[in-house]
């Protein structure tokens, strides 16, 4: 729905998020595997 959120945790059957609001948001990968994703690091060096 065209929001802003941080990856918490991706799992096997669902993945966590969390809103620009502080709002966890857990969403089950069949649904995000439906939607479009803007990954807004691309690009950016990795820094472990």
């Amino acid at each position: 729905s065209g929001e802003t959120v941080k990856v918490l945790d991706i799992g096997v059957r669902r993945s966590k998020f969390l809103s620009e609001e502080k709002a966890i948001i857990i969403v089950p990968n069949l649904e995000l595997s439906k939607s479009k994703i803007v990954n807004y690091t691309y690009g950016q060096e990795y820094n472990p």
